[in-house]
């Protein structure tokens, strides 16, 4: 029965690989909203380096893994932002490379600090087939061919967002071409969230994406964050399917914790796990760890305040 097991998930997984790919999801998206939405570089006064690690279903062999990261700033003082971002993606024998450059223009509509944003993004990705880590039934399978991947494939993508200091709202098609070589999917994304505050101690955050492309369900990712005055927060985290997020038996649906801290002005850190729910994949793993890292670089005028001290 185990072997069976091991079996099935082979196959699900070469299936998914095969004829669906999909963009990757990570469960602290709010950390990291550039890789999909590229109105948002350029929006805070410091340049922002964001790294993020996700290993999935700990303990199946062969399966998802990702690495991102991110790195954006300000142009200038007349609303333009740059941004540069890199996304490492494996699940099996197939790898994803992808990099990307950002711009956005930030218009500010009041003296609220409240902003409308526009972002273009240019992407090239690669596909690689590890065929080292292959066991080919058939060695005539054409679907295995080498020579199907290795191309750079390009493609571009826009967003928009507004924002206020305690709400943000935006929209995003990190990629509009479709590509029926790889059976990439185009998908749109709708974000939202923000503070509240609670009192002088407290606030919560909550943050919700929206994702959806043709053929599958509307995809979500929530979580609510508390939010501590001393820099530390902590949340529940829930993803799935909209058809099927109050179905326990669901293979889409998961459930976790996020937790961080903000060590300095500059360094922050955030963890992530979720478990999906029992099924065949939750039996055989521990879950999904995402360890998250952000840096921001200061300021001239935090440096001149620090050389003046």
């Amino acid at each position: 029965m185990h072997n069976l097991r091991k079996v099935f998930l082979l196959f699900f997984l070469a299936s998914s690989i095969l004829f669906s790919q999909q963009e990757v999801s990570f469960s602290q998206f709010m950390f990291l909203p550039q890789l999909f939405n590229p109105s948002v570089v350029g929006i805070e006064e410091k340049t922002i380096l964001n790294l993020i690690d996700k290993s999935q279903w700990i303990g199946f062999e062969g399966a998802p893994s990702s690495n991102a990261a991110s790195i954006n700033g300000k142009l200038n003082q007349k609303g333009l932002g740059w941004g540069f971002s890199f996304l490492y993606d494996r699940i099996g024998p197939l790898v994803n490379t992808t990099a990307s450059i950002e711009t956005a223009y930030h218009l500010k509509i009041n003296k609220k600090e409240n902003h409308i944003s526009i972002g273009l993004k240019l992407t090239g990705e690669n596909y690689y087939l590890d065929n080292n880590s292959i066991i080919q039934l058939d060695p005539g399978d054409t679907a295995f061919d080498p020579s199907n991947y290795g191309d750079i494939v390009p493609n571009f993508g826009f967003g928009i967002q507004y924002r206020s200091p305690n709400f943000f709202l935006n929209a995003a098609i990190p990629r509009l071409i479709e590509s029926n070589r790889y059976e990439t999917a185009r998908h749109i994304y709708v974000g939202m969230g923000g503070r509240i505050n609670i009192s002088k101690l407290y606030s919560l955050r909550p943050n919700l994406l929206l994702k959806h492309s043709k053929n599958t369900p509307l995809g979500y990712d929530f979580n609510l964050l508390f939010d501590f005055v001393k820099g530390f927060w902590i949340g529940p985290l829930f993803r799935g399917g909209i058809e099927s997020s109050f179905d326990s038996s669901s293979f889409t649906s998961a459930r976790g914790l996020i937790g961080g801290f903000q060590l300095t002005t500059n360094w922050k850190f955030s963890y992530a796990y979720s478990v999906l729910p029992k099924n065949l994949i939750y039996q055989n793993n521990s879950g999904t760890h995402e360890f998250f890292v952000g840096y921001s670089f200061r300021t001239k005028s935090e440096k001149k305040e620090k050389i003046n001290k």
